[in-house]
């Protein structure tokens, strides 16, 4: 079975799919877990002062808490839906959002450059991501795959399918 995407073209072949490193995500479930800690320990602190102070704690957090657990929500999809494809013809990055937005844009290998990584710090060669920027043969635009995981398997791939097609093209 073949992986099928929008736009994709009659003798297009996927040969890689990936999305942003899992990562991405950790950062918000734990600012999800400080907030929730915080509030219980308000809570905690401030129930017993009087009546009044007790409701508008617990009308605040029936406010509060499904705030943030639907922006947690909401990054944790965004994690899935953003996806970079690498075809035997082009890459293509697919941004998309819960609601409405869906962005596309596609590289052709013929119009390829230069590729860059880059793993900046610590904690992107320990949990092995990285950025990848591909840059086009005008330099104006210019591709950039922030939190790409394992990125030079992706590399050199992209390379290695690169390669083939200016072969092909000869």
């Amino acid at each position: 079975m073949t992986k099928k995407f929008p736009g994709q073209q009659a003798d297009e072949k996927v040969e890689y799919c990936t999305k942003l490193h899992w990562i991405t995500v950790i950062p918000s479930i734990v600012f999800l877990i400080i907030i929730l800690v915080t509030i219980s320990v308000i809570e905690f602190f401030l129930i017993n002062i009087n009546e009044y102070i007790k409701n508008l704690i617990i009308i605040s957090n029936a406010f509060i808490i499904p705030i943030f657990i639907h922006l947690i929500f909401l990054k944790i999809l965004n994690y899935y839906l953003n996806i970079i494809i690498i075809t035997n013809f082009r890459i293509i990055d697919l941004q998309c959002s819960p609601l409405l937005k869906r962005d596309r844009k596609a590289l052709d290998y013929y119009n390829i450059q230069h590729i860059e990584v880059s793993q900046k710090t610590i904690s992107e060669r320990l949990f092995n991501f990285g950025e990848i920027t591909l840059l086009n043969a005008s330099g104006e635009d210019i591709f950039i795959f922030d939190k790409v995981p394992d990125p030079l398997k992706t590399t050199n791939l992209i390379n290695h399918i690169y390669r083939k097609a200016i072969e092909k093209n000869k």
